[in-house]
């Protein structure tokens, strides 16, 4: 009997770990801030489930919607937003590190979708939530 209470305890807690391992778009809520290979700070703000802001350093800021697929490690990410009358697509892998820490890579939009090796401060990265 005690075997099987030890089991149980043990089975609980393991699907509350798995349970609360589970990206939301609620944990990605906020502004999360990066420093580029060139010292410029920029930012990605989620907004909530549908939109978000993204600044590019020397590039200005942009307001758009997103699309996210949080079922995948790394998750895909798609911004659009207009950029005068032009309609402009970003494609990003986000990589969550831990919970206020996470990689992000730009791919292209042709490539085969999975997390580039070697990594480098050209096309990666951290983010970190403010």
């Amino acid at each position: 009997m005690r075997k099987k209470i030890t089991i149980l305890l043990s089975f609980l807690l393991l699907s509350f770990y798995c349970f609360s391992q589970t990206t939301t778009t609620e944990k990605l809520i906020g502004k999360w801030v990066g420093t580029d290979a060139k010292k410029a700070t920029g930012f990605l703000q989620i907004l909530d489930s549908a939109n978000a802001v993204i600044n590019f350093p020397g590039h200005g800021t942009f307001t758009g919607t997103y699309s996210i697929d949080l079922k995948n490690s790394p998750m895909l990410f798609k911004f659009i937003f207009r950029n005068g009358n032009k309609k402009m697509q970003f494609t990003t892998l986000l990589l969550w590190v831990n919970a206020t820490t996470m990689k992000w890579q730009k791919v292209e939009d042709d490539e085969e979708i999975g997390w580039k090796t070697p990594e480098t401060k050209g096309n990666t990265l951290l983010l970190k939530k403010q």
